[in-house]
């Protein structure tokens, strides 16, 4: 947490990511000596984006200073809350290092394979070598000049007949061997020359290597990779896939979309995207890539969970006809953790009620709502009786149990158009945002009277709350903002609990 570009706060994770001892090595120096200088610029201008308590930055790549002075890749979400009565920056950061070293050992494995150069080699009708090119020295152990003047089969360690290999198609797939006598996967294409034969031999051994440890990375890889082919069907799917989807290696052949089609789907803000429109059809049909866009998804029995995916076809010059990979990581965790920060910033954390900036911001927005159906009809301004008596008699625990009480009070009684909500301290709040009419606010308050004096546990004992309650009611063409209508309702709280005292009610 950052505010006027100064640390104030670093949990237990963040003193860890951090490779500091405490979190007072942190605390007080200013962000940017904790990040390098260009990942200042796009965490300045997300920053600057956001207006409101509540408002989060998109997610972006930055590179962290840590206090070792290594550097750290991480992903970035900045969101804006209150913090001691005024603004600052919750910095939500997640590791990538883990990601970026399986794309560099990746990106090995692809040079890897790009590489491998073919041994050409010239032959007479009977197999005697005519050229031998410096690949063929390499592959085989033998330079050209012992090589050329002998049969190609003693010098690749396997019988060679050119004849079968043309029948057979020109390509066949066999085990040589170098001059050490090791094995080598080798793919042979021949064909036939005025004065002889060429063979192309492939040196496979190093690819077929790659491969499998491609596959174990890939197999021990926490990110899930999910390797479908042109018809949708699932070609390879590592461990983590399978943890993640929650189903087994049975279902390598599968079709991958009547597999996932069965569950809700829905894009980062929650809203539920059909069967037929969902990312990875529109990429196999056409080739577009994404990248590392957040989806949600529900299974059977468990709650939703939140991917970071991306997915590309292998050839992207070919949509339709290519198999595509998809990688995604599991990022439930973070996205409950960043939906909790939201949550708080806009809601009082005892009761869970709306807080202050969020009942100005839905007042402010009934008040201004074209809809009559949605328009601001009253507001209710709720006093709570000595609550300070509560804490001084029973401990602050009891009157922590009060204020719950009454907020439980509120959800039974407010209906689900209206807003309740706690301002601070001993006052709450009702919004009624939809048409009533007079008896039907005399009711609802009458209700919410009866709510309140009705014995509720408090600390070690049962105890009525007791409230004063003021009504507003707010008619089309008030001009009145919405601070003024909360001073106002306030007065009217006022003026009830003055009646309540003189006709004895305390």
């Amino acid at each position: 947490m950052h505010k006027d570009g100064r640390v104030v706060f670093v949990n237990d994770a963040g003193v860890r990511l951090m490779l500091a001892n405490s979190p007072d090595e942190i605390t007080g120096r200013p962000i940017t000596d904790f990040v390098t200088a260009d990942s200042v610029p796009p965490m300045r201008a997300g920053v600057a984006a956001l207006r409101e308590p509540g408002d989060c930055s998109p997610h972006y790549q930055a590179q962290m200073i840590r206090v070792d002075g290594t550097l750290l890749p991480v992903e970035i979400v900045v969101v804006l809350m209150v913090w001691e009565d005024g603004l600052a920056h919750q910095v939500i950061t997640r590791d990538v290092s883990a990601r970026h070293a399986a794309d560099v050992t990746l990106r090995y494995q692809a040079a890897l394979v790009t590489n491998v150069s073919d041994a050409i080699i010239g032959t007479t009708p009977t197999g005697v070598v005519t050229s031998w090119n410096p690949a063929a020295e390499a592959i085989y152990g033998r330079p050209a000049d012992e090589a050329i003047g002998n049969l190609i089969s003693e010098l690749v360690g396997a019988a060679v007949d050119p004849i079968t290999i043309v029948e057979s198609g020109g390509v066949v797939h066999c085990t040589h061997r170098s001059t050490d006598g090791a094995p080598l996967d080798v793919r042979v294409s021949a064909a036939t020359m005025e004065n002889g034969y060429v063979f192309v031999c492939c040196d496979l051994t190093a690819l077929h290597r790659a491969e499998k440890q491609f596959e174990a990375i890939v197999e021990s890889m926490t990110q899930a990779v999910i390797l479908i082919d042109k018809d949708g069907r699932i070609k390879s799917i590592n461990p983590a896939a399978f943890q993640i989807m929650g189903v087994g290696p049975e279902y390598i052949g599968a079709d991958f979309f009547a597999l996932t089609d069965q569950f809700p789907f829905y894009d980062s803000d929650g809203v539920n995207i059909p069967p037929d429109v969902r990312p990875a059809r529109a990429v196999l049909r056409t080739g577009v890539p994404f990248s590392n866009q957040v989806f949600g998804f529900d299974q059977l029995g468990r709650e939703r969970s939140w991917l970071l995916s991306s997915c590309r076809l292998l050839d992207p010059e070919m949509p339709g006809q290519s198999d595509m990979l998809m990688s995604f990581t599991d990022v439930t965790a973070e996205r409950n953790a960043a939906d909790r920060v939201l949550f708080y910033a806009r809601h009082d954390a005892l009761t869970e009620l709306p807080n202050r900036v969020s009942v100005l911001r839905r007042l402010r927005r009934a008040l201004a709502a074209p809809d009559d159906g949605d328009r601001l009809r009253a507001v209710l301004f709720i006093d709570i009786d000595d609550l300070k008596s509560t804490n001084d008699t029973h401990g602050h625990t009891a009157g922590d149990d009060l204020l719950r009480a009454v907020a439980a009070c509120l959800r039974r009684v407010v209906a689900p158009e209206d807003v309740a909500g706690r301002l601070g301290g001993d006052e709450f709040v009702v919004l009624v945002c939809r048409e009533v009419t007079k008896g039907e606010l005399d009711e609802m308050v009458e209700r919410l009277r009866l709510e309140l004096d009705t014995p509720a546990s408090i600390g070690a004992t049962n105890l009525p709350i007791g409230a004063s309650i003021g009504v507003l009611e707010v008619h089309p063409g008030d001009n009145r903002t919405a601070d003024e209508i909360l001073r106002d309702a306030d007065l009217a709280m006022y003026e009830a609990k003055r009646a309540r005292r003189s006709q004895g009610g305390g």
